[in-house]
């Protein structure tokens, strides 16, 4: 179904249920298949996600390296997903689901790390990007297991595309982990990306968002974002131009200005004064966001 495309809601739920029941049954490789499958599909009932997260932490220590990914992957898409339902149904079931799966997730979360962090020259660099980025959408902090990334990945940044760059900036942003030199290898290795490639808008978002979380101001960064955002003005849509419109007025309100920071203000600036015309403040929730951002930088 996933490869297909397709989606049959009443096939996927007899499905999920039989997963649920038989979860104890499964095997590792099982167990990932059928965690990454659910999360792709977005279709995962809180029974079947409980019962699956309980076998998962049950065989943690048989499971390889891409299988670990693809499970860490699909927890953190998953959260995501309920949030999303709570937001918007405000289910008071989803509230207890959550808060029960919060208690499974400890345990298992804490297995991967400690495996992760004593086998961390076995796992290829999305495999990395995933774990990191997922424990960042499940505030799951572990400082041995960020020191290990850092101790090994910091000096081979260029092995990263720059898609699990920026899911490795965004999930150690997500984590507050204030280690300078993981942040600025991170930044660096963007930089030259930037300079001979154009990534999508929500990555460079997400890049300048971590920059601002951890505080970190990064020259060549601030120059490779600015000389982007010059070329590529009309390309930036209200999300992530409100994104990077935040991280530059946190970065500023902190006292971390200089020269190359107001270049990107400036290239910030010049891209919201291009998107306003073309969209009416009141037509939709995302004008809301960017004139909030506009705000935040104390213009008029």
């Amino acid at each position: 179904m996933v490869y297909l495309h397709h989606r049959d809601e009443r096939l996927l739920s007899v499905l999920a249920h039989k997963l649920g029941l038989v979860a104890g049954e499964l095997k590792p490789q099982e167990v990932s298949n059928a965690m990454w499958a659910l999360a792709s599909l977005e279709h995962m009932p809180p029974n079947t996600l409980a019962a699956l997260s309980a076998r998962a932490l049950q065989v943690v220590h048989q499971l390889k390296e891409q299988e670990l990914s693809n499970i860490m992957w699909a927890a953190g898409r998953l959260r995501g997903v309920e949030h999303s339902l709570l937001v918007a149904l405000g289910v008071s079931n989803i509230v207890w689901a959550m808060g029960q799966l919060q208690h499974q997730d400890t345990g298992f979360l804490r297995a991967v790390a400690h495996r992760f962090s004593h086998r961390m020259h076995a796992f290829d660099t999305q495999g990395v990007s995933n774990i990191v980025w997922a424990m960042g959408q499940l505030q799951h902090q572990d400082t041995g297991f960020l020191r290990a990334v850092a101790h090994r990945f910091s000096h081979r940044m260029q092995a990263f595309d720059t898609q699990a760059l920026a899911n490795l900036a965004q999930g150690v942003g997500a984590l507050g982990w204030r280690e300078p030199p993981l942040g600025h290898a991170i930044l660096s290795e963007a930089a030259l990306r930037l300079a001979g490639d154009w990534t999508s808008p929500n990555n460079l978002a997400n890049l300048a968002w971590a920059a601002a979380v951890l505080g970190l101001r990064n020259d060549s960064f601030d120059h490779a974002l600015a000389a982007v955002l010059a070329t590529r003005v009309s390309s930036l849509e209200a999300g992530p131009l409100a994104v990077l419109l935040w991280s530059q007025a946190h970065l500023q309100a902190q006292g971390q200005g200089g020269p190359a920071g107001q270049q990107v203000m400036d290239a910030v600036e010049r891209a919201a004064w291009a998107w306003l015309p073309r969209h009416t403040p009141q037509a939709n929730l995302t004008a809301v966001r960017v004139w909030y951002g506009c705000a935040s930088t104390h213009w008029s």
